[in-house]
């Protein structure tokens, strides 16, 4: 045990100074060599030297450190491509999310001119009353132009329903 510590307290700053020059960080040098004197103690190695020990500590430290830069690599490239994904995603959904905008309004300019109106109206947060009054309309008539409308326009904008077969026996041209 006392020769654990005497390794560490000859070694620890000068191998965290090395470990440093490499990956960059402070902390994240002392946490390798703390890992590399762990490894040494968990092993039971021994060394016929000082040198011997010196040239290992050095190396094993070096290897961890590049190993880290390795891993941190992979990481970083990782979350870029994440990010980069996720922002042509977003990309795509605004791109589409704008045609519908305008799919939709070209549907609505090409409603009758009343339901027009009214659609407009209830799209600026106009509520049937208030749309009554200002096109001088009954509220039934305008809840009856939104349903309308509001019916062309799903209509408008469904899916195309698949096609049925033919019953057997149909000719086809």
């Amino acid at each position: 045990m006392s020769g654990y510590k005497e390794l560490y307290h000859r070694y620890y700053k000068a191998l965290v100074m090395h470990a440093e020059g490499i990956v960059g960080e402070i902390l994240m040098a002392e946490d390798i060599v703390e890992n590399v004197i762990v490894t040494i103690w968990n092993s039971n190695k021994t060394f016929d030297d000082t040198k011997a020990l010196e040239a290992y500590l050095y190396r094993a430290v070096h290897n961890m450190a590049m190993n880290e830069l390795k891993h941190n690599a992979v990481i970083s490239s990782y979350e870029q491509n994440m990010m980069l994904s996720c922002h042509e995603a977003m990309d795509e959904y605004d791109e589409e999310y704008e045609l519908q905008i305008v799919k939709l309004m070209e549907y609505v300019d090409g409603l009758p001119e009343r339901m027009q109106e009214v659609i407009n109206k209830s799209m600026q947060g106009m509520t049937a009353k208030q749309i009554a009054e200002h096109l001088h309309l009954s509220v039934e008539t305008v809840k009856t132009h939104k349903k309308r409308a509001l019916k062309m326009l799903r209509e408008a904008f469904e899916p195309p329903s698949p096609q049925r077969g033919r019953p057997s026996g149909e000719k086809t041209r």
